[in-house]
C-alpha cells in the first residue's frame, strides 16, 4: 500500500504546490490533496467571493477529509508575500488528528511550523518524506519477529 501525502499550500503559490505534487507522484507516493484542481476549475480563484456558503463548506470539508485519509501532510510554508489561510488550517487539523508532517519553506516564521520535521527548502523535506514512506512500508511488509 502506498503512503498518502496530503499537500498544503499556498493557494498563490500553485506552481509551487504542482511541482511537489509532481516530485511525490514520481517517487511512487499518492497524493490524495484535490484542492489545485479545484482552483483551477474555479479559474484560478482560491476563494471566489461569488462562492456560496455552501459552496465554500463544501471544498472546506473536502479538503480536511482528503486530509483525513492521508498518511500524512507536507505544509509548503507560504513566503510571507503569498498569504494562506487554508494552509494553516490544514496544519494545524493534520496535527490535531495525529498526522506524520513535514514542513518546507520559511518555516521559522511560525512557532507552528516546529509542529512537524522542518526544512528549508522543498527537496530536503521530499527526502524525508521519501526515507519516511520507505520506514513505514518496510515496517508493514515485515512482520517483526518476537
Amino acid at each position: 500500500m502506498s503512503t498518502t501525502v496530503y499537500v498544503a499550500a499556498s493557494a498563490l503559490e500553485l506552481d509551487r504546490a504542482r511541482r511537489a505534487v509532481a516530485m511525490l507522484e514520481a517517487a511512487g507516493l499518492r497524493v490524495v490533496s484535490t484542492w489545485i484542481e479545484t482552483i483551477a476549475a474555479a479559474g484560478g480563484v482560491s476563494n471566489p467571493r461569488d462562492a456560496s456558503a455552501a459552496q465554500r463548506r463544501a471544498w472546506s470539508v473536502a479538503d480536511f477529509d482528503e486530509l483525513q485519509v492521508a498518511d500524512m501532510l507536507w505544509f509548503l510554508a507560504p513566503a510571507s508575500s503569498c498569504p494562506s489561510r487554508g494552509a494553516w488550517a490544514e496544519l494545524g487539523c493534520a496535527y490535531a488528528i495525529g498526522k506524520q508532517i513535514v514542513c518546507s519553506g520559511d518555516t521559522a516564521q511560525s512557532i507552528f511550523c516546529a509542529l512537524g520535521d522542518e526544512h528549508a527548502d522543498d527537496d530536503g523535506a521530499l527526502a524525508a518524506i521519501v526515507a519516511w514512506a520507505g520506514c513505514r512500508a518496510s515496517a508493514i511488509e515485515e512482520p517483526s519477529t518476537p
